[in-house]
């Protein structure tokens, strides 16, 4: 245990749930150089009471912000061995308050412009700091707050490009990591990649469309629990796959990142 790196993750990540008991997890095994540490996913998973697909989104964020790097190979050292990481303690004080990054790429994660953190989603706060608020009674709600509540109240419906630029606005990710739709998606066993693929096309289907919507969040559940898009399929065995939609989706997917297409 260092607690030189925890009292770190304490002062300087501003950040709560599961991202915050991630990092003091991180912070439990490593040294006081955020070092020595090289911690299965499973074992992060189960340190903070989530899903492996869970604690890999969290893990491939914290990658992608830049607190947290590989030590070495992609298997961190002898090939099939664990993981190496180094915890950048130093860079903790920088990470802004909620996650602008949503990330559908990490496994891959969904768009690090529009934050949808499956290591797809999501992205995917990542999660607001609920232990630490303090909640005003209704008579002492600050001005500012109020303004805030009215601004909620005015919103009726948004073309998607509008919604992604306000949550990029506001510093939050598009699907956030505890968005419900993550959950469905482990309880029907589709995987990161499939979620991503999903995001992709979903976007590819609306931005500049013209079309509004209240809630784009719930819109996107819809998209996903109705495979929309035809991207998976779920065998007789239970196991999900990707469809000759998937696949190809996933092809292109692939080259906009490159800039091929």
């Amino acid at each position: 245990m260092s607690l030189i790196a925890m009292g770190a993750v304490w002062q300087n990540f501003s950040r709560g749930g599961s991202e915050k008991l991630t990092l003091l997890a991180l912070a439990d095994w490593c040294d006081d150089d955020g070092k020595s540490l090289y911690p299965s996913i499973q074992r992060i998973a189960k340190k903070i009471s989530a899903s492996e697909s869970q604690a890999r989104r969290i893990v491939h964020g914290f990658i992608e912000e830049g607190l947290l790097s590989v030590v070495g190979n992609h298997n961190g050292g002898a090939k099939g061995a664990t993981r190496q990481y180094h915890l950048h303690l130093e860079r903790l004080a920088s990470t802004p308050g909620t996650h602008a990054t949503p990330s559908m790429d990490a496994t891959p994660s969904m768009d690090a412009q529009d934050g949808c953190h499956p290591c797809a989603l999501g992205v995917a706060p990542m999660t607001p700091n609920t232990s630490l608020t303090v909640i005003n009674p209704p008579e002492k709600v600050l001005p500012i707050q109020k303004q805030k509540i009215e601004k909620q109240k005015e919103r009726t419906s948004d073309q998607l490009e509008t919604f992604l630029a306000r949550c990029k606005i506001d510093g939050v990710k598009a699907i956030p990591e505890d968005d419900s739709i993550f959950k469905y998606a482990d309880m029907v066993g589709l995987t990161d990649q499939m979620m991503a693929i999903a995001w992709f096309c979903f976007k590819q289907r609306f931005l500049h469309s013209g079309k509004q919507q209240k809630d784009w969040r719930a819109h996107f559940r819809n998209a996903v629990k109705q495979n929309w898009f035809k991207v998976w399929y779920i065998g007789f065995d239970g196991n999900a796959g990707l469809t000759t939609v998937g696949l190809q989706a996933s092809r292109e997917m692939e080259a906009a990142k490159r800039g091929d297409a």
